[in-house]
């Protein structure tokens, strides 16, 4: 998966937006949507919640090989700890099984969550 943004850079942004505060929250993912079967060059949404201010990063592999939607980047979680992606399934998308994955950072917790969805 080709990473528009180096791990060391996320983990910066996300040190940065926790500061100095003593209370430590637990670093999770759940998955609330994810947009399955779609068809190719029709719209696809994936939403998880996880801990408020996290940055996470999101990668998108097709049988044909990875994304390069530009709406796949890292997005900070609101303040209810939800993130949403929406972006195009490209139209020469292999149709069949899309791996995703998602990795969450918050100080210096690190967490991932994989799932999948079907481009028909």
């Amino acid at each position: 998966m080709r990473r528009r943004r180096s791990l060391a850079g996320l983990l910066l942004a996300a040190i940065i937006a926790v500061g100095t505060g003593t209370g430590r929250a637990e670093l999770t993912i759940r998955l609330l949507a994810v947009t399955s079967p779609v068809r190719r060059g029709d719209p696809a949404r994936v939403e998880i919640l996880t801990t408020p201010a996290a940055v996470c990063d999101i990668g998108v592999v097709y049988r044909s090989g990875p994304s390069r939607a530009p709406q796949l980047r890292p997005r900070r979680a609101d303040g209810a700890g939800r993130v949403v992606w929406l972006w195009r399934v490209g139209r020469q998308a292999a149709p069949g099984r899309a791996v995703v994955t998602i990795e969450c950072l918050l100080g210096e917790q690190i967490t991932s969550l994989r799932t999948e969805f079907t481009v028909r």
